[in-house]
């Protein structure tokens, strides 16, 4: 039996109108599963407002450090009017099993959220091949994340990746799997004698490897974008080296220096500086506020329109 069986199983125990249609690649506890709602007058429908698509989010096992990384990313779903971020249907902490009305051995969380229609940049960055289109994704993206840093409570990311941005089918980018997402300088709920935070090492800031907590902020989740441009630009890494192994990675995160785009691609040296400071090492050198990372980006386009 696969292992995600019990994801479908359960939620269907739940909300019997659901049909799962595809599963997701496993991501750790947590199950994603596409789903459509067969009846129009079920409760989805007419309580929680779900249209026929939705996906269906489980994770089991959480811990209360994993509940409470769940609660800010609910906090914000619930509460954005954005449309770079998926719709929060309906969310629960599922202790009993409504098959048999006894209680789980391992408490689920689960989200409904809204189905996006695109696929991750992780599976089409032949799309952002020229400096032109990687400048426009990446004002859109800081545009997209910009109700992310400007919430009350200064969220960040830190899980930007390939994998964790969709493009939809109208081009624009939508940022998915706020799973691990903090506010800005505070202690956080991971202890801080682990070596480091949640993370994917490859696109994690130096501050995250570290977990010096009060240093991760909205310029974390800028030093993760500019990898990311970096990478469609020069076609790899500009820090890693294919599949290396993890201690590796992070050592070259940390301490690696990356080849001015320019000198790897087509990039004007303009866009070149803009990337290199978003990927500085110390996050006082990066760029100070979100207003000064668009304005630089808004420049490269005025540039590139000229030339």
């Amino acid at each position: 039996m696969p292992a995600t069986n019990w994801a479908t199983e359960l939620l269907t125990a739940i909300f019997p109108e659901i049909s799962v249609l595809d599963i997701a690649k496993a991501s750790g506890q947590r199950v994603v599963l596409y789903c459509e709602i067969g009846d129009k007058k079920s409760r989805l429908a007419t309580k929680y407002g779900c249209p026929q698509q939705i996906v269906a989010k489980l994770t089991a096992n959480v811990s209360h450090t994993a509940i409470a990384y769940y609660e800010r990313e609910v906090e914000f779903l619930s509460t954005t009017e954005s449309i770079s971020f998926p719709k929060l249907y309906h969310y629960s902490l599922i202790t009993e099993d409504p098959r048999t009305e006894t209680p789980l051995s391992a408490k689920v969380f689960l989200t409904i959220e809204e189905f996006l229609d695109g696929e991750p940049l992780s599976a089409c960055p032949e799309k952002y091949g020229d400096p032109e289109t990687v400048i426009d994704l990446l004002a859109d993206l800081v545009t997209a994340l910009t109700p992310l840093w400007d919430h009350p409570k200064r969220f960040v990311h830190r899980d930007l990746k390939p994998d964790n941005i969709i493009i939809k089918t109208d081009g624009s980018p939508s940022i998915i799997d706020l799973g691990i997402v903090r506010e800005a300088g505070a202690t956080g709920v991971t202890a801080t004698v682990f070596p480091h935070g949640p993370m994917t090492p490859r696109y994690a800031s130096p501050e995250q490897i570290a977990n010096l907590k009060r240093d991760i902020s909205f310029k974390s989740d800028f030093f993760a974008l500019g990898i990311i441009a970096y990478e469609l630009l020069a076609k790899r890494h500009p820090l890693v080296e294919g599949d290396e192994p993890f201690d590796e990675t992070l050592s070259k995160m940390v301490s690696a220096q990356a080849s001015p785009l320019h000198k790897v691609t087509s990039a004007s040296e303009e866009f070149s500086a803009v990337i290199g400071q978003m990927i500085e090492k110390a996050p006082y050198k990066r760029q100070r506020t979100i207003e000064m990372l668009a304005q630089q980006i808004h420049n490269c386009r005025k540039q590139g329109e000229q030339i």
